[in-house]
């Protein structure tokens, strides 16, 4: 799958867990976390290093909850309408992202 439909896959998943009051910061964490793991495409330089190295260390279930957390605090701090939700919810909307990104890219 490309970066893209990573995205909007992580976002829909995140947002079908939410009511109404969280909805913006699941659909933003949804889609941020699905197409964090295609971060490695910026530390691969050539067809056959992306090739060889693509699917790597972005996207293991080790990283998940770093990156998942990581993003939960940045959405803290940078989205005001995250200041409602609590910070688990924010995780949890942006592991659901990295978790649909690491399991499309899995079966395909």
């Amino acid at each position: 799958m490309d970066t893209v439909t990573h995205g909007i896959a992580g976002s829909i998943l995140a947002r079908g867990l939410t009511d109404r009051a969280a909805a913006r910061a699941a659909l933003v964490l949804g889609l941020v976390g699905g197409m964090l793991p295609d971060l490695d495409l910026f530390f691969l330089h050539g067809r056959i290093a992306y090739l060889r190295g693509h699917r790597g260390w972005t996207h293991t279930f080790l990283m998940l909850p770093v990156f998942a957390l990581v993003l939960a605090v940045l959405a803290r701090f940078l989205y005001r309408y995250a200041h409602h939700v609590r910070i688990r919810v924010l995780f949890l909307f942006a592991a659901l992202g990295i978790l649909s990104h690491i399991v499309f890219d899995w079966i395909t």
